[in-house]
């Protein structure tokens, strides 16, 4: 589970950024001028800072005791997808198969992330840990973006957050899988723990954006009942 320690408050930055008026463009329920992570996160830590080195060593203790079975199921959470996140927690019922409407919502909320934290990527530019020491040996597949924020990370805790709410009874698990689903890019040693957090912070604001959405609202409402009715839920 990653560890919650020097986190940013999100409410205090949710409550900071929340009346900021919205300009849509093409985004789905959240646009780049709402959240803008370039002024919402602190910079990166510099490759060669104490702060990176510190990562560094706590990535190659990661990989020095990963078990063969964690190592295949980090490489495995390397899929960007919510039923890839959370069917171990809602069941095997919970896949696109069943869930139409669930699949095509989450790729509309997961486009809108990808579209808002790719800007904050680009900008910072950040050396992936593999680049930056040769201890490091990744374990799955990985964009040629830089690495902060985590954009799994990003997409995991937004998905987690939007699956609490719509499934409450299995809030706490949910988060805990996100925490796992996270923390396995450090298992496979593509990003940092400062990458996850600012993922952490960045799905956190995008959801709250989100729910302030007259359209995610009438969307969320009828993807709830879906997901409900298909797991046996009242």
């Amino acid at each position: 589970m990653i560890h919650r320690k020097g986190f940013i408050l999100c409410a205090a930055i949710i409550l900071t950024f929340i009346s900021a008026p919205a300009c849509m463009g093409e985004a789905n329920f959240v646009s780049r001028e709402q959240v803008d992570l370039i002024k919402l996160l602190a910079p990166p830590p510099p490759d060669h800072s104490p702060r990176t080195q510190t990562e560094i060593l706590e990535l190659i203790q990661i990989q020095k005791t990963r078990t063969p079975q964690e190592k295949t199921l980090a490489a495995s959470d390397d899929r960007l997808s919510v039923f890839r996140l959370a069917s171990t927690v809602l069941g095997p019922r919970f896949t696109w198969e069943n869930l139409p409407l669930t699949e095509k919502f989450f790729k509309r909320l997961a486009r809108d992330g990808i579209s808002i934290f790719a800007i904050a990527k680009e900008k910072w530019n950040r050396t992936r840990p593999f680049g930056v020491s040769a201890d490091i040996k990744v374990c799955s597949e990985h964009a040629s973006s830089g690495a902060y924020p985590s954009g799994h990370s990003t997409f995991g805790y937004l998905a987690a957050i939007v699956l609490a709410d719509m499934v409450p009874e299995k809030k706490a698990e949910l988060f805990e899988r996100a925490d796992q689903y996270a923390g396995n890019r450090m298992v496979c040693g593509v990003h940092y723990r400062s990458d996850i957090e600012a993922g952490r912070i960045a799905g956190t604001v995008i959801a709250a954006f989100a729910m302030q959405n007259p359209q995610y609202c009438k969307e969320f409402e009828e993807v709830r009942k879906e997901v409900r009715k298909t797991l046996g839920l009242p």
